[in-house]
């Protein structure tokens, strides 16, 4: 997560870009299937939490950034409310997605949740013809529901199964409103 882009560049996206960057590395643990079990700091990143909190205030000294970073300390400080707000955290939830499911004539099938109110979808995902050293999951909702749409893409590393790619489309319509959201991540060389 240290190597993202934030288009708006507005204080309060820089101090929370930052903020996030001052706690590499962050640890995820995974059951066997890649959903998240439990994301935590290292004890190295607590213990000297005082000094990238000071860091972080000499950046943006700000009344408001203070408020976001009293805020940021109590989260960073309490192991379950940090697993709790982080598991929430869109790179992590499309990352560490449940894709490693067993397939059964070709589909597996998982839960994701998007938006804003992590509302709870039923993906089916296939295999796709691939390169050598590629996995690719295609993946589509398992409804034909007229409020929500989604199309995910996965590439993996045939050899590790860690993610190279991920390409998320979806929408959400509700009250006659419909929004669009795009999530898009690739391995850095």
């Amino acid at each position: 997560m240290n190597n993202f882009f934030e288009k708006s560049g507005t204080m309060m996206a820089d101090l929370a870009s930052e903020s996030i960057r001052s706690l590499n590395p962050v640890e995820v643990r995974t059951d066997d299937k890649g959903r998240v079990v439990f994301i935590s700091l290292t004890k190295e990143t607590t213990d000297h939490f005082n000094t990238i909190k000071e860091r972080l205030t000499d950046l943006f000294p700000d009344k408001y950034a203070k408020l976001y970073l009293d805020e940021f300390e109590l989260v960073v400080l309490d192991p379950l409310l940090f697993h709790s707000r982080m598991k929430e955290d869109i790179f992590i939830k499309n990352y560490f997605a449940g894709i490693r499911n067993r397939f059964k004539k070709g589909k597996s099938y998982l839960s994701q949740s998007i938006g804003e109110e992590n509302t709870e979808i039923q993906l089916q995902q296939k295999v796709e013809d691939s390169e050598d050293h590629e996995i690719v999951l295609r993946q589509n909702i398992n409804s034909y529901e007229n409020e929500l749409d989604f199309v995910g893409k996965y590439i993996l590393d045939k050899d590790s199964g860690l993610v190279k790619e991920i390409e998320i489309s979806y929408s959400i319509s509700q009250y006659g409103v419909k929004n669009k959201s795009f999530f898009t991540l690739k391995e850095l060389s």
